[in-house]
């Protein structure tokens, strides 16, 4: 959802990133069946990890500095509608997403908490059954303490729940008053004792930076109240403006703000901390300052996509439930602007933007140099095809004016990098900014994908065809080509196929592993090109009764 806009960021130049919710602006509308089309193109490009984010719009209260999509719950029965609505959604695009392995799983809002125990097992069991979860992953529950359930950790952590996320944002009383919100430290104490019983080791506190009223001082003592409960870490998040809560009162004021903000990893504050809690460390991203725990990192748990939606997670982002958002790497974002407890296909409830690998391979860029001070576009090549070489022109450019240096395929910043809006780097920020924009420009035809250069043989590649669960399925083959997404590999091979025949996943699954012995089995005995390589696997696998 748009922030306010200061009139004065536009006449200096700068472009707040909070302007627009997921930092592009939306374009057109579209319908979810549109979008679903946008989904089922994808798969034909082979199965990728998914990020699922599932959106609980309702909140027992309306802090007036929040910007999160969100709405008051008034009546129990809101949630049973919502939840229908969501089963609904689950199952029209649960076909679009055949393939699509979801590898992390965040229950949001608003407060997911406020389903009922039998809710979130009844939401639990729709998801489960209307996609494919792998069978490791992340899967975390945001939580709003004041207003737990008993009861809603136990089904949580009985359906695969190995995370919490818990608002908190300060743990000054006169504070939280300011803003219209209860409470949470102490029931937050009685949840994790709940949770560790349960199993479930890993959790995050939230907590806001520029509350009205707050201090330096209030800050700090806030954040180690939070400490001494042991949460894995601590996250703070500098406030976007909304009209009930500023945060700033001019561009120059927001500069300083965030200079203070990207500077609490030092200061007598940190210094303070570090003697009291030594056992964490400050870690940066785009829009938060962490706070994680050493072990938490030394054991290698700690990721720097954590977060919800906002975060670059460098995997496809499917979102169900109003005010959800999703994209499409390189491809499309979108938001769910649809009714809340209403599902129609047909309506154009769902806002749209088109993006190319220029696009999000600049906010990538943007976010990998905020967040470790270094960028390698090859990197992103697997997700953007040739489209990054269009991005290394735009790094070369930072270079010759100071901003980056470049060591070998390396592009590094020893500056205070700013953020996705503000510094020497929102030149990124502008760049995908304005492609967005050349991309949507006049266009109010339905949207589709567009296709990333490079990313599929030009010739038609050999095939071998598999009987799956009665239906025919073509799984080409090619020599691998760097950057192109495979659905397996084996002896340099890559296969891909572009339809399953709506078989069952487990089934494709399964044909794809004997469908690669076979391969890598007539490979070791030599052939001669892939076309007759592929005509002996289809022997091969007609003897086996395949």
């Amino acid at each position: 959802m748009p922030a306010p806009h200061d009139a004065s960021a536009a006449q200096d130049g700068s472009r707040r990133f909070t302007e627009y919710r997921g930092f592009l602006p939306f374009a057109r509308r579209a319908s979810a069946r549109e979008v679903r089309a946008l989904w089922a193109e994808r798969a034909t490009r082979g199965p990728r990890p998914v990020w699922m984010h599932v959106h609980v719009p309702y909140c027992p209260q309306i802090c007036s500095f929040c910007h999160c999509g969100k709405l008051l719950l008034t009546q129990p029965a809101q949630l049973d509608a919502w939840l229908a609505r969501a089963e609904d959604e689950a199952r029209f695009f649960s076909p679009a997403l055949r393939g699509a392995h979801v590898q992390n799983l965040y229950l949001g809002g608003g407060t997911p908490n406020l389903l009922s125990p039998k809710q979130l097992e009844r939401l639990m069991v729709a998801l489960r059954g209307a996609f494919d979860f792998a069978p490791e992953g992340r899967r975390t529950l945001e939580v709003l303490p004041s207003a737990y359930r008993d009861g809603t950790l136990a089904v949580a952590a009985a359906h695969g729940i190995n995370r919490l996320s818990a608002g908190v944002q300060s743990s000054e009383r006169a504070l939280l008053d300011g803003v219209g919100r209860a409470p949470d430290l102490a029931r937050l104490e009685v949840i994790l004792r709940e949770a560790a019983a349960l199993g479930v080791d890993d959790v995050n506190v939230d907590l806001a930076w520029r509350l009205q009223g707050d201090t330096e001082a209030r800050f700090f003592r806030s954040v180690a109240d939070v400490l001494d409960l042991g949460p894995s870490t601590v996250s703070v998040h500098l406030l976007a403006p909304t009209a009930a809560h500023p945060v700033y009162a001019s561009v120059a004021d927001e500069r300083e703000v965030y200079r203070q903000f990207r500077g609490f990893a030092e200061g007598e504050g940190a210094r303070a901390l570090a003697r009291s809690h030594p056992e964490y460390v400050w870690r940066a991203l785009p829009t938060v300052m962490t706070l994680a725990r050493r072990d938490y990192v030394d054991a290698g748990r700690y990721f720097t996509w954590q977060y919800s939606d906002m975060e670059t997670v460098e995997m496809d982002m499917f979102a169900l439930g109003r005010f959800g958002l999703s994209h499409l790497l390189g491809a499309a974002r979108y938001e769910n602007a649809s009714p809340v407890s209403e599902f129609n296909p047909d309506a154009p409830a769902y806002r749209v933007t088109r993006v190319d690998g220029a696009t999000d391979g600049a906010m990538d860029a943007l976010s990998h140099l905020i967040r470790d001070g270094r960028c390698e576009p090859e990197t992103l090549r697997r997700f953007y095809g040739d489209d990054v070489d269009e991005l290394r022109a735009k790094l070369d450019a930072l270079c010759a004016e100071g901003t980056l240096r470049r060591e070998g395929e390396v592009y590094r910043t020893d500056r205070d990098p700013g953020s996705l809006g503000m510094g020497p780097l929102s030149a990124l920020f502008s760049a995908a900014e304005q492609r967005a924009r050349e991309l949507n420009a006049g266009d109010d035809g339905p949207p589709r994908l567009i296709p990333m250069r490079d990313r599929r043989p030009r010739a038609p590649a050999p095939s071998v065809t598999l009987d799956v669960g009665g239906a025919a399925m073509a799984v080409f083959v090619e020599r691998v080509v760097p950057g192109r997404d495979y659905c397996r590999e084996t002896r340099g091979l890559g296969m891909f196929y572009a339809s399953d025949g709506g078989a069952p996943r487990s089934a494709v699954h399964d044909a794809l592993e004997r469908l690669r012995d076979a391969l890598t089995a007539e490979a070791e005995r030599g052939a001669d090109d892939l076309q007759d390589l592929c005509a002996r696997t289809t022997r091969a696998l007609a003897q086996h009764g395949e």
